[in-house]
């Protein structure tokens, strides 16, 4: 009678929950707190983003009046606009993207489709000319001198004289860079490949043009989505065009990355008064408390209705 042997079974477990913990702690979210400073051309302003399981506050610090707070959950999107200032909080719902604009309705199509002969169809459904389009060259009258009337197609010339020199070939004009291929309002994001680290997070380098700028970001996606700072809610309708600073942010939400420092540049190479630049980043267990809530005492506002 052999025995089994029960210790490999219980290897094979530990090794499994041994992986599936190494696991969990890879995919584990970011919580804690991130400080940065931005620069446009004026004082630096100072940022915060607090971190908790399924929260987000931001905040600007560093002012002597107060300054609005953007609550924004991290499953849905919503994001909840805090006014200290008069006590107020207001609620905004993410754009649907994917939802088309209003309008009048598609018409439906009848049962079978169109009946032949209605809406667009190509060319070769049409039916055959009756009469012939062929453009046939009238016959020169007798007595006509030469080089008057209609003329057959050119023909080289009789031997002894020379050929007419054809003209050159025009030269391509070199493309001096990507940027000038855009179109206006065009923005282009791409990854460079190069990486470093910052702060102890291994970023990616990426590059974000327009047709007059090209600002240098590095990102990594180890942190949290980037939501920028808003003062206000933002308007409904941004379908005309930003400028890079205006829409940066929600193209690197969009890539759920997280800048830790972003530079810019006109399309000369030269520096534009423009910089962010993450200064710490403090992980922490953050607890969903009255940080990421509008306080008790502050009254909601609706948006209007149109």
């Amino acid at each position: 009678m052999k025995m089994r042997k029960k210790g490999r079974p219980l290897m094979k477990q530990g090794l499994i929950l041994t992986m599936a913990g190494a696991a969990g702690l890879a995919a584990q979210a970011f919580e804690g707190r991130i400080e940065a400073v931005e620069v446009r051309g004026g004082p630096a302003q100072q940022f915060s983003w607090t971190v908790g399981s399924n929260m987000l506050c931001i905040a600007r610090n560093g002012t002597d009046r107060p300054e609005a707070e953007n609550l924004v959950a991290l499953d849905t999107g919503e994001v909840t606009f805090v006014f200290p200032h008069n006590g107020s909080f207001m609620r905004c719902r993410p754009e649907n993207k994917n939802q088309t604009s209003a309008g009048f309705p598609e018409m439906p199509l009848p049962p079978g489709g169109l009946p032949a002969g209605i809406g667009p169809s190509g060319f070769s459904g049409l039916p055959e000319p009756a009469v012939s389009m062929e453009m046939k060259m009238p016959e020169l009258p007798a007595g006509m001198p030469a080089g008057i009337g209609p003329q057959a197609a050119a023909q080289p010339g009789p031997a002894g004289l020379p050929d007419m020199p054809g003209l050159p070939d025009m030269p391509t004009m070199p493309v001096e860079g990507a940027q000038r291929s855009l179109r206006r309002g065009e923005v282009e994001v791409s990854a460079t490949g190069e990486t470093t680290n910052l702060l102890g997070r291994v970023c990616t380098r990426y590059e974000i043009r327009d047709r007059r700028h090209v600002m240098e970001v590095w990102a990594t996606d180890r942190l949290v989505p980037f939501h920028p700072w808003q003062q206000n809610l933002p308007p409904r309708n941004r379908h005309g065009r930003r400028s890079l600073e205006e829409c940066w942010g929600e193209l690197l939400q969009e890539r759920k990355l997280f800048p830790l420092l972003a530079t810019m540049k006109n399309e000369e190479g030269e520096p534009v008064p423009f910089e962010f630049r993450v200064t710490s980043i403090l992980p922490g267990k953050q607890e969903d408390d009255a940080r990421f809530r509008p306080p008790a005492d502050f009254h909601e506002m609706h948006l209007p209705q149109f």
